[in-house]
């Protein structure tokens, strides 16, 4: 596969991480920051300051706060907030060509719409080759270069396999998926799992194991969700891992010490991995959704109670 210039839109710490992913994979990358002084350290010092701070992101690795400077970059990442991502993405319709793979990197649902992220996608760019990449995955640790698997899934397998061959490399693995709905479904639903785990693990529960595999359980079942690698490990690592905001906040829940940290900023402060969720009633559609394409077919009548 030839270099190429990937597109990572986002400068936060996943944001980076893939850029950083994109260069091992023999890539350069450019990433696209609202924050002029994180792309002035990208470009000079080779890091960013705000997140992933003591990494040292190389040459390989640009930034800018023209988003009009992305439209050059094949394919393009979209690695914003969810909540934000319709915006960007209808800025990006006037910037980029229609030939230009997007692949959307950020896992949730749309609070206003119930839409997953690559259905905002699609009403936005519409005739764009997309795809979603989802797994389980932690910044850190793809910046560190530790082993990690994920899921690349499009609607068209081929476009799928083409941009695994691109992003992948000997650290990062993605695999090719058709399945866009599974993927993206369970990034959104294991927000919820982290939760219920999180307040498990603050009562000092953890360590009675029959919990684990029932709320597993209830998220996924052996047969279907665990094909392609992708759905098991996005339960299994993020939603009982530390790391996770969902799981420290409900920890912090349980053990009363929250104070000042749900304060006048809000859970958004300490825990931004919990915006992208949209909301009970988004979940609860999508899980709708969700439940009835393992049906085959329409929503499924999950109850409301």
């Amino acid at each position: 596969m030839s270099a190429r210039c990937v597109g990572v839109i986002g400068g936060g710490a996943w944001g980076t991480a893939l850029a950083l992913a994109a260069s091992r994979a023999g890539h350069s990358a450019r990433i696209w920051a609202r924050d002029a002084g994180v792309v002035r350290s990208i470009n000079q010092d080779h890091r960013n300051p705000t997140y992933l701070g003591e990494v040292d992101l190389g040459e390989a690795v640009s930034a800018t706060e023209d988003l009009a400077d992305m439209a050059s970059c094949d394919p393009l990442l979209l690695v914003v907030p969810a909540q934000f991502l319709r915006g960007i993405a209808t800025q990006l319709a006037t910037l980029i060509p229609r030939t230009t793979p997007v692949i959307v990197c950020a896992k949730g649902i749309e609070a206003k719409t119930g839409l997953l992220m690559t259905e905002v996608a699609a009403e936005c760019l519409a005739g764009w080759p997309l795809a979603v990449l989802s797994g389980p995955s932690f910044a850190n640790e793809v910046a560190a270069g530790q082993p990690t698997a994920v899921t690349l899934a499009a609607d068209d397998l081929t476009l799928a396999q083409q941009l695994v061959d691109m992003i992948g490399s000997r650290t990062f693995r993605p695999y090719a998926s058709d399945d866009l709905l599974r993927a993206e479904v369970v990034g959104a639903v294991k927000n919820v799992l982290a939760i219920a785990c999180g307040i498990a693990v603050g009562q000092g529960l953890w360590r009675q194991h029959a919990g684990r595999p029932d709320l597993a359980r209830s998220g996924r079942d052996d047969a279907v969700w665990c094909r392609d690698r992708r759905p098991a490990g996005d339960f299994d690592g993020p939603v009982w891992g530390w790391g996770f905001d969902a799981h420290r906040l409900q920890h912090d829940l349980a053990q009363y010490v929250v104070g000042s940290a749900l304060g006048e900023r809000g859970a958004a402060g300490r825990y931004p991995g919990l915006a992208p969720v949209g909301g009970g009633r988004g979940l609860y559609r999508v899980c709708r959704r969700g439940a009835g394409a393992l049906a085959g077919g329409g929503d499924a009548d999950l109850g409301r109670g």
